[in-house]
């Protein structure tokens, strides 16, 4: 079991026996295994346990850890944490409640005390039980991949080691642990494949189950090579503009199952595959205006286009004011770097309207930022006496919902004097060579 530990550190990090690693343990028989063959291997650590105070055993497990820890002058690190009281407040099953606790506990300890590598004791019955687990779930090939061996700083060494191993190391060198009383019944279903359904699988095969790793690994190396091919495609498909990222139907409508595919598109940002289906049905049915939502993201159909952003705390995007003694203003704002300044004479006019130049005398100040409003009007340049309602010009430019919701404007005290990538107004008109306000602004691209 040490070489097998010491061949898995060697190919995962450089130098491994200068680093630190923080050691989960539970105090069962297989962290406390993999505990004592990293002391063994003499290597720069120590030991973490987390009381989940749910059984009454718990308080046995800490001491017993403790105790080990000392006998082999391992520094120990214990959390108390209520358990049922997280389960409850944030609607998580109890095991859920328990990882989310101990893994943002174990980061806490790690950033405060620079370990390099969380260690945690999953072997490969392990790895063969959430496997099936996650098959009869009917997962898709991600929970086909098994667990991974390394995810970012967390390692987990004993995946090619089997239970059988792990007791007869145990045994060898008198290791001591505390069988956890829960694994023993049926609760779980994890406890149920693993009295029941596996031994019967194993006698039904003539032991070929044994075989089921690799399999798991041929999937594995599947998956990373689906990885690959998602990546290049995410990087062919999307567009960013304007704060959000756009994805035409005609980019994925080639391809076998298209909604399939858009939902790999869409699964990192959070959405399931029934929603992205829909959304594909939406898109080719060109039904503009429906919009669907995750927990971090949110799509907005717009024609034959599916446009893409994050979402933003409410009350994030504040209108403000700009006074004549506040230049030269550079404010990031939500949609792009506004800057406001007094020039000798203008430069230009680009043809998009994001760099304007303006009398200062000529508008009434101070100036106003803010979103634009149901009644709105511009006079536009080079249109004297005519004005026009801000909506129709947003509508005749044929935005997105999403491109009119994020239309701002600056007004002076009296009236809009521009709407950024759009128009001007006449009011402010310079003339050749006399000093003037210069307005610029540079959009966000995501």
């Amino acid at each position: 079991m040490e070489a097998s530990l010491a061949e898995y550190l060697k190919n995962q990090v450089q130098h491994f026996d200068r680093i630190s690693f923080l050691v989960a343990v539970s105090g069962g028989r297989d962290s406390m295994a993999m505990l004592f063959a990293m002391h063994r291997l003499e290597l720069r650590m120590a030991c973490c346990h987390v009381h989940f105070g749910l059984r009454p055993e718990a308080i046995q497990e800490k001491e017993l850890v403790h105790n080990f820890c000392r006998q082999l002058d391992i520094p120990f690190y214990t959390q108390s944490v209520n358990t049922r009281k997280y389960q409850e407040e944030h609607q998580l099953s109890i095991q859920e409640a328990a990882r989310e606790l101990r893994y943002r506990w174990f980061s806490e300890l790690m950033e405060r005390h620079r370990f390099d590598y969380l260690v945690t004791a999953h072997h490969q019955d392990d790895e063969v039980e959430t496997w099936l687990i996650n098959a009869v779930r009917g997962s898709g090939w991600r929970g086909m991949m098994g667990i991974p061996s390394r995810r970012d700083r967390i390692l987990r060494p004993l995946l090619k080691v089997t239970r059988k191993a792990i007791n007869a190391y145990v045994e060898k060198n008198a290791i001591p642990y505390l069988e956890d009383l829960s694994n023993l019944g049926d609760q779980y279903l994890r406890n149920r494949f693993r009295h029941h359904l596996l031994p019967m699988i194993d006698d039904l095969l003539d032991g070929r189950i044994s075989r089921l790793p690799q399999t798991i690994h041929n999937l594995h190396d599947a998956g990373v090579l689906m990885n690959y091919f998602l990546g290049k495609l995410q990087e062919r498909v999307w567009t960013s503009t304007n704060g959000f990222m756009t994805l035409h139907v005609d980019s994925i409508s080639h391809f076998p199952s298209p909604g399939y595919v858009l939902g790999e598109l869409l699964h990192p940002y959070g959405f399931s595959f029934s929603r992205c289906a829909s959304m594909y049905e939406s898109l080719v049915s060109d039904q503009s205006g429906a919009e669907y939502s995750s927990k971090t993201h949110e799509v907005l159909v717009d024609r034959r286009r599916l446009l893409l952003r994050a979402l933003t705390k409410a009350g994030s995007e504040e209108s403000f004011q700009i006074t004549a003694t506040d230049l030269p203003l550079h404010k990031n704002t939500r949609i792009g770097q506004l800057d406001v300044f007094l020039v000798a004479e203008n430069q230009y006019f680009d043809d998009n309207c994001l760099t304007i130049y303006f009398n200062p005398s000529a508008i009434a100040w101070p100036l106003t930022w803010r979103r634009w409003e149901a009644g709105d009007r511009i006079q536009s340049f080079g249109m004297k006496g005519q004005s026009h309602r801000i909506q129709d010009l947003l509508t005749d430019a044929k935005l997105s919902k999403w491109a009119k919701e994020s239309t701002w404007v600056l007004c002076d005290q009296k009236e809009v004097i521009w709407i950024p990538g759009l128009r001007m107004a006449e009011k402010g008109r310079i003339e050749p060579g006399s000093s003037c306000v210069c307005l610029s602004l540079r959009p966000i691209v995501s």
